[in-house]
């Protein structure tokens, strides 16, 4: 770590973890490995989450007006949703939040977020399909009398 307060932060989250998971500690001379093996993934963890973010915080969301359209068909679809899986379709492709971290958010189980995540993207697309099946009006077909696509 190159930030004295980051270090402190790695070191307090490995021993909280360590505290939390020393029942599955096997062998009492493993410890610093263990110990280890918690900082590294802590350490990774970190990077993941600072990688997914800087994208979105450098991104430019400057949209042209058909994605804003997407966009806004896209967001009134996921408001039909179920809220559970509205929330961890928006935690999983949106934040970037793993299975088991979202499992952790919404206290239940892994299995139950993958059947959430599974259940709302084919909601939402068929949402999404009917949206577009349907018939637009424009001017000139509402003029004549005719359905435009």
């Amino acid at each position: 770590m190159r930030d004295t307060n980051d270090a402190k932060d790695l070191m307090s989250e490995t021993l909280l973890r360590a505290y939390a998971g020393l029942e599955k500690l096997r062998n009492r001379d493993s410890f610093i490995y263990f110990l280890f093996a918690i900082a590294k993934r802590v350490h990774l963890e970190k990077i993941r989450y600072q990688q997914r973010h800087d994208v979105l915080k450098d991104k430019d969301f400057q949209v042209n007006p058909s994605e804003e359209t997407d966009i806004w068909l896209l967001k009134k679809a996921m408001l039909k949703l179920p809220v559970k899986e509205q929330e961890a379709l928006q935690l999983f492709e949106v934040c970037g939040f793993s299975i088991k971290e979202i499992a952790e958010i919404q206290q239940s189980n892994i299995s139950l977020v993958k059947i959430r995540l599974f259940r709302s993207r084919k909601k939402l697309r068929k949402l999404l399909e009917d949206k577009e099946s349907r018939p637009t009006y424009s001017k000139e077909n509402a003029a004549h009398g005719r359905q435009g696509k």
